[in-house]
């Protein structure tokens, strides 16, 4: 039996096939789609001056793993040792030619220049998750983070908000002492140096910052808390509206207690 006849007879018409379908009957399968890549998690850590951030940031960075970004550690963003500010800076990048002045001048990195440092951190992070501490700082770098994170497939998974009574923020500010040239920190309380202000490691002397003696740690409290109110309320109803997790922890205690609540959040 012919092709034709036997098109003809599968199709119950004549033996003849149609001309639309003289194509071959077998095609090339189709293409795959890229596979879909999902989000690579961050966490967020903000609290006010004093309520133990970089030390929660950098336990929980060691438990899970993940890359610690500090963008400033100072909430009046004027900017301190082992900061993105800071490397960019000692490495006279474009970018750390422009936040230079600022910083010399001990004045405030302005948003813009920040968020152009963030953005370059973020680009860099190649699915690694990450802990961005102290930040976002504002309403307006909330809502610039949340653009950087669509633009490099992050997505925000958990916010950790510390929240400590103001005399505590006080107490712990005021007390810190930084050996400069290496960036070790002590307190008066809970951290003291072998040998009273000197530095364990060197014995050179540690001093009190700027931005820690009391007037100007009473004033950052403040500004931070106006400055936060607004961020706050985007997390709660992003995270709501999403069924993600927004963790609040009023009256922390011990750093210890802390890391324990942060933890047991953390893997749920």
């Amino acid at each position: 039996v012919s092709t034709q006849s036997t098109w003809g007879l599968l199709m119950g018409c004549g033996s003849a096939r149609p001309e639309a379908v003289k194509e071959p009957l077998t095609k090339e399968p189709p293409k795959a789609a890229p596979p879909i890549i999902p989000p690579t998690n961050c966490v967020i850590m903000i609290g006010a001056p004093g309520c133990g951030k970089s030390t929660q940031a950098e336990r929980i960075k060691k438990k899970f793993g993940l890359m610690y970004i500090q963008l400033s550690q100072n909430e009046n963003r004027l900017i301190s040792a082992n900061t993105l500010v800071n490397d960019e800076i000692s490495k006279q990048t474009p970018l750390g030619l422009k936040a230079k002045p600022f910083v010399d001048e001990k004045k405030p990195v302005p948003n813009n220049i920040l968020m152009e440092i963030m953005a370059l951190t973020l680009s860099k992070l190649e699915h690694k998750s990450a802990l961005l501490e102290g930040f976002p700082y504002d309403i307006e770098q909330a809502n610039k983070i949340e653009e950087l994170f669509k633009a490099n497939n992050l997505k925000a998974t958990a916010v950790f908000y510390l929240d400590v009574p103001e005399h505590v923020s006080l107490e712990r500010c005021i007390g810190r002492r930084v050996h400069k040239p290496s960036g070790r920190l002590y307190h008066v309380f809970n951290n003291r140096p072998k040998v009273y202000d000197k530095d364990d490691d060197t014995g050179e002397p540690i001093t009190l910052q700027e931005e820690d003696k009391e007037e100007n740690v009473k004033t950052r409290i403040v500004k931070y808390y106006e400055n936060v109110a607004p961020v706050l309320k985007l997390y709660e109803k992003k995270f709501k509206e999403n069924k993600q997790r927004y963790h609040y922890q009023r009256n922390l205690g011990k750093h210890k207690q802390g890391t324990k609540w942060i933890h047991s959040s953390y893997r749920c």
